[in-house]
């Protein structure tokens, strides 16, 4: 059965795109078949991924020239063509919008990625209401998670935020994203840290492999988790 995750946040900059490449390419490198549907006005995630070599995953940009038009093309990619892959990876826009809403609704997981300041925390309100309008029309689904990302795990603000997500009902994910080098340079180098095997690149891999084993715990078959190096 086919898994939609959607990476969502009504503010832009946040590590959406990021994680959306790296998740669907560290799937990818596993042998599951994957999509990637970019639904992001920016369109940063399918010009990534055009430059990453010897990658597996199927991108498709989500076209449409109104919210109502792409919401509803949204809806009938998902619906045709979820059952062709295993994992289908759709990387929002960084605004509230009906293709959002849509792509929450659709989605099995839902990851909100947030930076460790209270101002990120905000926004989020609208992305968490469409979250929770479909849990509860949906059994619960999708499971949702926020994810800290461009931190260190002794930041004391990040602590903080942790703090001031448990206000929102929904889990924070235990693992962060680091703000390292390989994470920033990764775009401009035409690569994805997930790749990475040397001394300096392994640890930035393997954060990212924890954090995306968490996200889809009970969804990745045993036999197929993917172990870095």
């Amino acid at each position: 059965m086919s898994c939609v995750i959607s990476l969502v946040n009504t503010k832009g900059g946040v590590g959406k795109s990021f994680l959306s490449v790296h998740l669907a390419v560290w799937l990818a490198d596993a042998g599951h078949k994957v999509a990637l549907l970019d639904a992001d006005d920016q369109k940063t995630a399918s010009k990534w991924l055009s430059g990453v070599a010897d990658h597996a995953v199927e991108v498709t940009i989500l076209e449409g020239g109104s919210e109502e038009a792409k919401a509803e093309n949204l809806r009938k990619f998902i619906n045709e063509r979820k059952d062709s892959f295993d994992f289908v990876v759709v990387d929002t826009k960084g605004a509230a919008g009906l293709s959002t809403s849509a792509a929450v609704i659709k989605s099995d997981v839902a990851c909100i990625p947030l930076q460790p300041s209270a101002a990120d925390l905000w926004p989020i309100e609208n992305a968490l209401s469409t979250v929770r309008l479909s849990q509860e029309a949906r059994a619960g689904q999708p499971k949702a998670f926020l994810v800290l990302n461009q931190t260190d795990d002794s930041d004391v603000l990040a602590r903080d935020v942790r703090d001031l997500a448990e206000q929102f009902g929904v889990p924070m994910t235990k693992t962060n994203i680091k703000r390292l080098r390989a994470y920033r340079d990764a775009p401009g180098l035409r690569m994805v840290a997930t790749r990475l095997t040397d001394k300096r690149g392994k640890p930035a891999a393997d954060r990212l492999a924890e954090l995306f084993t968490e996200l889809l715990d009970g969804f990745l078959p045993v036999n197929k988790k993917v172990a870095n190096g």
